[in-house]
């Protein structure tokens, strides 16, 4: 990276971060083109365009002026401007990485596009001019966060790495791979810039460090495993510790031995990954956290969920209107809807009376914060079993994670 001197705290430049917001805006108008707007809006043409009295008949648009429109769209794209900030378009639909074609004999333009950061000098030298006004310090933001997302996005397409489905040994990393390995390496010698210029408090900036980091570790590819299948998520993003309260038991049957499997994989590979003990530890505290959370969970019987029967006054109602109070049953009101019956006076009554005292005699509420016993008690059977395993499984690493989270406990008690 060049070396950066009296371009910090420099006045801010409206015209150049203009050039910037409208060159990332190009790109998203012509994504917006190609992913069914721009078809919706020729459609919608038509319909407005059609005479009175007549019915449209689909898009009214020669393939001449599709192809102008087209090449209208390209021509709005700020592809030299992006060059210059050290930003090249890709195509997503081409197989691995490759740069957008936009040339005259390509008969297909690519379907969507991303921004990646290809040259790391020129874009530090960008982040060091982008100095927006109030007004334009939104949609700043919002720009680099783009360029940024689309570094994620790539990331998570190809770590952990998956051979392709028709390639025989698919081992070794393709071109691609190598591009996104470009992305980190670009990411990390930027940051600096980023934070300096206030670009750190983004969404995507935050995930791109935990990759970096991961990458320099050489931990990525085990990271992108457990987080592809949602292991790293907190509870309050539904990670492990808060599987237990939504799920049946099943689904947590199968949560957690895909989980086991992961682990069993990282520590049983020829070189166990250094991710491994981290990972494992991480897991095991969610499980921890949320047996102990169904050992403890309130609960109550909500077994007997029939409406409470209200007395009928069958005083005055003669022999035929007493039988024909008939129970409210799923079975019985069907035979009404067949026969398609209307309530008697006695009927009306009847039912007339039960709701009146189930209002006055509503059932009791549960205990705040408590669960039906039918949901926990299965659950807690489920995750004895899942327990048994974690012993089962891991037996040395159990007693590793054990032994240090006495050790931590009785360090915090001396401290106090």
């Amino acid at each position: 990276m060049t070396e950066q001197t009296n371009i910090h705290n420099q006045e801010p430049d409206p015209q150049f971060t203009q050039r910037f917001i409208d060159a990332v805006g190009s790109v998203r108008a012509y994504n917006e083109r190609h992913t069914g707007i721009g078809g919706a809006m020729k459609g919608l043409f038509a319909i407005i365009t059609a005479g009175v009295g007549e019915e449209a008949e689909g898009p009214q648009v020669t393939h001449q002026e599709e192809a102008d429109m087209e090449k209208q769209v390209v021509q709005m794209l700020q592809t030299d401007d992006l060059k210059e900030m050290g930003v090249t378009l890709f195509d997503t639909k081409a197989a691995g990485v490759e740069e957008a074609d936009f040339s005259e004999e390509k008969p297909d333009r690519p379907s969507s596009l991303i921004m990646l950061i290809t040259d790391g000098d020129k874009f530090e030298d960008t982040l060091y001019q982008l100095n927006p006004t109030d007004e334009q310090r939104e949609q700043t933001e919002k720009g680099v966060a783009t360029l940024l997302s689309s570094a994620v996005s790539l990331v998570q397409a190809f770590y952990p790495h998956k051979a392709p489905e028709d390639s025989e040994d698919g081992v070794s990393p393709d071109d691609a791979r190598v591009v996104v390995d470009r992305q980190l390496d670009l990411f990390m010698e930027l940051n600096p810039a980023l934070v300096s210029q206030g670009f750190a408090n983004s969404h995507a900036y935050k995930t791109l460090s935990e990759y970096t980091a991961r990458y320099a570790s050489g931990t990525l590819e085990e990271y992108r495993e457990a987080e592809a299948l949602g292991l790293l998520a907190g509870e309050d993003r539904f990670g492990p510790s808060a599987w237990v309260k939504d799920a049946n038991p099943e689904f947590l049957h199968n949560k957690w031995t895909s989980t086991f499997d992961l682990l069993k994989s990282m520590r049983d590979r020829e070189e166990p990954s250094p991710y491994f003990t981290e990972l494992f530890a991480k897991l095991r505290a969610d499980f921890d956290t949320a047996k102990s959370w169904l050992d403890t969970a309130q609960t109550y019987d909500d077994t007997d969920t029939s409406p409470s029967s209200a007395p009928v006054e069958s005083e005055g109602l003669d022999e035929r209107e007493r039988e024909e109070i008939v129970p409210e049953t799923d079975e019985n009101r069907a035979r009404e809807k067949r026969e398609n019956r209307k309530p008697t006076e006695a009927q009306v009554k009847a039912v007339r009376d039960k709701w009146r005292y189930q209002i006055d005699n509503p059932p009791p509420k549960p205990p705040e914060g408590a669960h039906p016993a039918r949901y926990i008690v299965p659950l807690r059977e489920e995750m004895e079993k899942l327990a048994t395993e974690w012993e089962r499984s891991f037996t040395l690493e159990n007693a590793a994670y054990l032994s240090e989270k006495e050790e931590g406990n009785g360090t915090s008690e001396q401290e106090k």
